[in-house]
């Protein structure tokens, strides 16, 4: 089971009914297909997953998981391009708010390495559509560059 903010107007009226035990995958991506099949891998992976389909929310969500002292995400999954905004506005604010890792899964992944605000580069990347091998090799290795915020479960 998991969140999808895109089904509830702004975005911003959170129902976390996810099941996953690692932490928060934070996915921001427009493509519904895309986004569905993220939740999908990312519950199997162990997360919570929670989407938004545009900058402004996940730009306000960013914003408000900034302020806690506890919060649960652990990686975003960002969509370079976004139909109200820059996705690597996105990873910036990510990066700058929750210090996690973000992975870049858009078709125009790679262009983005060209960027000279080293804030703007995604940590990882992984070109649409993400194979579930895939997945699960970019989550490892995003706990692998971040492991003191991952809560590994060691028997898998």
């Amino acid at each position: 089971m998991f969140y999808d903010a895109r089904k509830t107007g702004s975005g911003l009226s959170e129902k976390l009914v996810s099941s996953g035990t690692k932490g928060i995958a934070l996915v921001v991506d427009d493509e519904g297909c895309s986004a569905t099949a993220m939740k999908l891998l990312l519950t199997r992976e162990g997360y919570e997953s929670i989407v938004y389909g545009n900058f402004t929310d996940a730009a306000r969500y960013i914003d408000r998981e900034g302020r806690k002292r506890d919060s649960r995400v652990v990686m975003a999954f960002v969509d370079f391009q976004l139909p109200d905004g820059d996705g690597s506005e996105i990873i910036k604010m990510v990066k700058e708010t929750l210090d996690i890792p973000v992975i870049s899964i858009s078709g125009l992944a790679y262009a983005q390495q060209h960027f000279s605000d080293p804030m703007k580069k995604a940590d990882l990347i992984s070109p649409k559509p993400i194979m579930p091998a895939t997945l699960r090799k970019v989550i490892k290795d995003a706990e692998i560059i971040y492991k003191d915020r991952f809560e590994v479960d060691k028997a898998a």
